[in-house]
């Protein structure tokens, strides 16, 4: 999930840079080149972003979207951790990375470095990352599990009953 930054003080724990605020435009043109799936180009834009404001936390966190679009993960997963650095873990920034850092440590079979993450993004509000931890809770998971196979049941039980109901054609 690409991130649109704004001039909103609520990005990170800090007001954007005057460079920040410059280098924006660009980092915008970098999100609609990755949104037209032109990777390559959207990658080589938001490296440029960095190479001139290489504290831009909002930058880090899209270019490392765009790294996982590209199956570079190891990249992301880099890029994800100094968008939390530079964001101080707060802010709208600190919530997108640590839930795509997060997705990231669940694709690659990490259950605890996933769920802290998923606590982290939110706890600084992220739902995404509330409806995960519920189902890497394992007692939560259990209890879906007890409830799909009662439900299945229940299913059936009423199949068997209209199976063997008599027709109103029978009762005549």
């Amino acid at each position: 999930m690409l991130f649109r930054p704004t001039d909103d003080e609520k990005m990170t724990a800090r007001p954007l840079s005057k460079e920040e605020n410059e280098i924006m435009p660009q980092e915008l043109a970098a999100i609609k080149l990755a949104e037209e799936g032109k990777l390559e180009e959207a990658y080589a834009a938001l490296t440029q972003v960095l190479v001139k404001v290489p504290t831009y936390a909002s930058a880090h966190n899209n270019r490392a979207q765009v790294l996982r679009l590209l199956k570079k993960d190891d990249e992301a997963l880099e890029d994800l951790t100094k968008a939390i650095e530079l964001s101080e873990g707060k802010g709208k920034v600190a919530e997108n990375a640590y839930f795509q850092r997060a997705a990231l440590y669940k694709f690659r079979r990490d259950e605890d470095k996933a769920r802290d993450d998923f606590q982290k993004a939110a706890d600084l509000g992220n739902i995404q990352a509330k409806e995960e931890l519920v189902a890497l809770n394992p007692y939560a998971r259990m209890c879906n599990q007890m409830l799909a196979e009662v439900m299945n049941d229940l299913g059936s039980l009423e199949e068997s009953k209209k199976a063997s109901a008599p027709s109103s054609a029978e009762t005549k």
